[in-house]
């Protein structure tokens, strides 16, 4: 699977896990062609590693999946991990997060890649023209668009003091931009759901530096 890894302020692109440094760069300009359809949940009873699983998950972030051993609750809302102040800088120990399945602008071939947002990237206020991801949603909509509509500008965000994204819309796709989107969808499911491996999982090192 082809990632684009948020590390250090950077985008990095990865494939099985993998990446180099030494081409990261600051700026991204992607075409997204797909979004979860949920908001995605995790727990890490200890702080993130990048080696671990998360202790609990959700798919649906209503309840924990079924395959979670000792879930702390049989339901996200009433968990004390979903009230702020459990976690860091009084947020909410049980982290929400999305993914994207994204083609890079000017990409011949159309690759497609995933990337895991967390709540930082999600939710709140950006600055004039740049927006985090629900908030841009909303900007799109005011002009009837969706984001699979433009090539959107993505850059991190500064002055937030933990990394977090944002995006901008830059131009309108072309013709054959937007009829490769339209074939693209069924591929891009696997991107866009949640995948624990007990034990094993290396899905969450994208997201352990802006949590």
């Amino acid at each position: 699977m082809k990632k684009i890894l948020l590390k250090n302020n950077k985008f990095a692109v990865s494939e099985n896990g993998k990446y180099d440094p030494e081409n990261s760069v600051g700026i991204h300009k992607w075409v997204i062609v797909g979004v979860s359809d949920t908001m995605h949940r995790t727990w890490f009873a200890k702080k993130m590693d990048y080696a671990d699983s998360p202790d609990c998950w959700s798919s649906d972030g209503v309840k924990p999946d079924a395959d979670v051993d000792n879930a702390p609750s049989d339901s996200c809302a009433k968990c004390r991990y979903d009230i702020k102040g459990s976690g860091d800088h009084n947020s909410k120990a049980c982290k929400y997060s999305i993914r994207l399945a994204v083609i890079l602008e000017g990409d011949k071939d159309y690759n497609l890649y995933q990337v895991i947002l967390s709540s930082a990237s999600i939710f709140g206020e950006g600055s004039i023209g740049k927006h985090p991801y629900n908030a841009y949603v909303k900007h799109l909509k005011k002009y009837k668009l969706g984001v699979t509509h433009v090539v959107t500008e993505v850059r991190f965000d500064e002055e937030h003091y933990t990394p977090r994204i944002l995006f901008r819309p830059l131009r309108a796709v072309t013709e054959e931009e937007y009829n490769t989107v339209s074939t693209k969808g069924s591929e891009t499911k696997d991107l866009t759901k949640l995948v624990v491996e007990k034990n094993t999982d290396t899905q969450f090192t994208e997201i352990v530096d802006h949590v």
